[in-house]
């Protein structure tokens, strides 16, 4: 129920009473403070261990371990191995994926190859988990041909990579415009019986949208269905940017209908889409009433959609004028609301500004420019 005040307050009553609690319970307190980034909770609660001499299991170590990489503090993670190993307490496989894992996020490959070692000089063997920790890390860095290796390596000590490994690649492999790379590793895991994921979907579909291979993410959509794979909302994201990037105004609302169908609630990603495409096919009045109805919704617009509506407005010479005022109300009632205006904002305004002359516009402008 993640009512962590109601247990320690149980934990307490424990202790008044004269009992000691088990080890288990103060994992599973241990466990939902990690979770709820309450850290200062698990080391009061860890040190009171220490105090009624409540023994730590390997589980209660991975725990404290795991929140001190999360901490940052990776040489006290490290050190905690031979804590354990100290107190009789031998480390696990999932020890070592922990503090892998922390060196791998923060970019410290060479320091999660030493603990690889390490781990493999204690003879605690390296599972699908350790390798993905270094392909992730690698395919972030742009080190394609290295992740690759470490695959193999992985296939070669009979090891079968997860989706999540799959993933990571194909997203490396998107991200750099190789599309056929990515796809080969689409083959792999069919091949290997790994079942793709929305995900894996999201990837593909996004990647040929970003090349204009229109009738190739038609294609993935349908591929989609046949497999039961059920679309989410970052599916629908992803479509609806493409059509509307590609100008199909038609198809992008249809798909919004088919959301809301779905009961998949629109996000400020959908909306800026579309209005990106009625702004760019000069309907300014229909993307206005757009952003009316979200506003209307209780969706509070970001910087993109602001940015999106006021080039709209910009770009299709609203600013020569009267409605001109339209884009520097926009500006007012972005700011009012906390939201700074960035350089796209200020270029698409003093573009058009520059176009008609210096107005009561561009002295407001370089007012806000100086806050």
């Amino acid at each position: 129920m993640k009512r962590g005040d109601d247990a320690v307050n149980c934990f307490n009553i424990m202790k008044e009473k004269g009992f000691v609690p088990k080890t288990e319970t103060c994992n599973s307190m241990l466990s939902l403070f990690l979770k709820l980034n309450r850290t200062e909770c698990a080391w009061v609660l860890y040190a009171e261990m220490f105090r009624m001499r409540i023994k730590s299991s390997v589980y209660t170590f991975n725990i404290m371990i795991n929140l001190l990489c999360k901490e940052g503090k990776l040489k006290k993670a490290k050190e905690f191995i031979g804590l354990m190993e100290g107190l009789g307490v031998k480390p696990n496989v999932v020890t070592y994926n922990t503090i892998i894992h922390g060196y791998c996020l923060r970019g410290r490959i060479e320091g999660a190859q030493m603990i690889l070692n390490a781990m493999k000089s204690k003879g605690v063997q390296p599972d699908s988990y350790t390798y993905g920790s270094f392909i992730s890390r690698l395919c972030k860095e742009g080190r394609l041909e290295e992740a690759a290796g470490v695959l193999q390596k992985m296939k070669e000590n009979g090891l079968v990579p997860t989706a999540v490994t799959y993933n990571t690649l194909i997203d490396g492999h998107c991200n750099k415009g190789d599309l056929e790379m990515a796809f080969g590793y689409r083959d792999e895991m069919v091949k290997q019986g790994i079942m793709r994921t929305a995900y894996t979907y999201n990837l593909l579909i996004h990647a040929l949208f970003m090349e204009g291979k229109m009738s190739e993410a038609d294609d993935m959509i349908k591929e989609m269905g046949e497999k039961g794979i059920v679309p989410d909302s970052i599916t629908y994201n992803i479509l609806i940017n493409g059509y509307c990037r590609c100008g199909n105004a038609k198809k992008a609302f249809s798909l919004l209908d088919e959301m809301v169908t779905r009961g998949i609630q629109p996000t400020t990603v959908t909306y800026t889409s579309l209005i990106y495409v009625l702004s760019k096919r000069n309907r300014m009045r229909e993307a206005d009433q757009l952003f009316e109805r979200i506003v209307g919704k209780g969706i509070l617009p970001d910087v993109v959609m602001f940015n999106a509506l006021i080039d709209g407005h910009c770009a299709n010479g609203l600013c020569k004028n009267q409605e001109g005022n339209l884009a520097e109300e926009l500006l007012r009632e972005m700011v009012s609301n906390g939201i700074n205006p960035d350089d796209s904002t200020y270029f698409s305004l003093i573009e058009a500004i520059g176009n008609v002359g210096l107005s009561s516009s561009a002295v407001y402008i370089l007012y806000v420019l100086d806050m």
